[in-house]
């Protein structure tokens, strides 16, 4: 929902290392959250991921890197390359770097260029020589690292030497000239960039693999946040950034989340795929309103139907995107088959918000999907008073009556507003599958309630004489 929030000047701290040190492992523990994939293979991250979060007194935002490789690797895929690429952008971005090596294993001449690289960029670092329990500072050579002075020995699985870490970063803090807020009480606090005072709304945008998901996560930021390419599964960690859009002279700061491919279940093999499609399916339960993209030549598959249900079953407001436009030459048989698709299967949304649009190509998309995302959240937003909403809804509802025994009629007595898109229905007699979807079209259509799955309650009140009559 959109919320609230206020913003504050944040010194950004990358973990860089090379691969399988322990970084992600390292972030969730920072994070108090598991957030990021961990897995024992190379570039399982392969996108940085960010997150606000506070460290005993201190408070920062947290850059998760993919791990580095040599650069003069032949062996190296161009995807590899681009995510390594990633890697360099958080060091830039960074004003300090937790240099995490494995103390579990001696140092190599990966973490010596990592260190070459960082001292010729003049960065503040800190080492952090991880794996602590199973190892210990005596495996590290430190005559290949030698430029740094500040080292702190932990452990990401038992969160040990983080109080040590805490004060080593406090006093690189103040150099930057970032001064710890001693007021902040809570765990974790979403990310803010820039703005004062705002409302905050959270994006969830999801589909099949392939279909343009990080493209249009990229198109919306201005920027090449996410790595795409025509690689199945490409997008692995969700990636979380921000985009500040003013409608109506109302400043919205809206969280984007660019989450991995959802599969069919039968489809996925790897375990990192599965954790992927978890923590995809776990973004859905957690935003306000979810943006599903779909592709113009597989409308509306198996897969697609199974994600709306689960919008609906959440209770999330949902917008569909059908993506690469640019490749259709018929648009206007297209649109008519979407909606007619629609009609007949999704008929969890009333009021469907469908935006048809290229990803990759479209200069206005923003500022359409902006309009949309407010009016979707709008509705959500919506209270309604008993009193109007008996007095506008009553003389639809009442037209909308079945049989049930005895010759007798069910029908709707009243309703009443419980909480978001959530209605609360009083009948005399629990009304079949098909009198259930009559009256959620006439609440949603009455109240305009935008790319929202209305939500019903039923309350039956029976004849109470007729009860009685039993009980004898």
């Amino acid at each position: 929902m959109i919320q609230d929030t206020t913003n504050r000047a944040l010194a950004k701290v990358a973990i860089i290392g090379r691969p399988n040190v322990g970084k992600s492992t390292f972030f969730n523990a920072l994070c108090r959250k598991k957030l990021a994939i961990v897995y024992d293979e190379l570039f399982v991250t392969r996108d940085i991921r960010k997150h606000q979060v506070i460290l005993g007194d201190l408070e920062f935002l947290l850059l998760d890197a993919p791990g580095y490789y040599s650069v003069n690797s032949k062996d190296k895929q161009e995807l590899d390359k681009v995510v390594v690429n990633k890697c360099f952008e958080a060091i830039d971005e960074a004003d300090i770097i937790l240099f995490t090596m494995d103390g579990a294993n001696y140092t190599n001449v990966i973490d010596a260029e990592i260190a070459a690289l960082l001292y010729r960029m003049k960065k503040r670092v800190i080492v952090v020589i991880n794996k602590s329990d199973i190892g210990g500072i005596h495996n590290v050579d430190f005559s290949q690292i030698s430029y740094f002075d500040v080292v702190v020995s932990i452990s990401s699985l038992h969160r040990h030497g983080f109080i040590a870490l805490s004060e080593a970063l406090k006093d690189l803090m103040q150099q930057c000239g970032f001064l710890p807020d001693k007021t902040i009480m809570q765990d974790d606090v979403l990310i803010q960039d820039d703005v004062s005072s705002s409302q905050r709304c959270r994006i969830a945008i999801v589909g099949r693999p392939n279909v343009g998901k990080s493209t249009l996560f990229n198109n919306l930021l201005g920027l090449q946040r996410s790595i795409t390419s025509s690689i199945s599964h490409t997008t692995r960690d969700t990636v979380i950034d921000e985009m500040l859009v003013t409608i109506d002279g109302v400043d919205i700061l809206i969280q984007l989340n660019d989450t991995a491919g959802i599969r069919r279940r039968a489809n996925i093999q790897e375990d990192i795929e599965k954790a992927s499609v978890h923590q995809s399916i776990s973004t859905i339960r957690e935003v306000d309103v979810v943006i599903m993209v779909i592709d113009p030549e597989k409308l509306f598959e198996v897969q697609d139907l199974r994600i709306i249900q689960l919008c609906a079953k959440e209770k999330r407001g949902l917008i569909v995107v059908v993506n690469k436009m640019d490749l259709v030459d018929d648009v206007r048989k297209l649109r008519e088959e979407v909606f007619s698709i629609m009609k007949e299967k999704v008929n969890t949304l009333v009021l469907p918000v469908v935006l048809f649009t290229s990803a990759l190509y479209s200069k206005v998309v923003k500022r359409e999907l902006s309009n949309y995302i407010l009016a979707v959240a709008r509705a959500r937003k919506k209270k309604f008073a008993t009193s109007f909403l008996n007095r506008k809804l009553m003389p639809f509802l009442s037209c909308a009556t079945w049989k049930i025994a005895h010759n007798r009629i069910g029908r709707v007595k009243y309703i009443v507003h419980e909480s978001d898109i959530t209605f609360k229905v009083f009948v005399n007699k629990k009304p079949p599958l098909y009198k259930m979807q009559e009256i959620r079209n006439i609440i949603a259509s009455k109240l305009e309630l935008l790319g929202n799955p209305v939500n019903i309650i039923l309350s039956i009140s029976e004849n109470p004489y007729v009860v009685n009559s039993k009980k004898r």
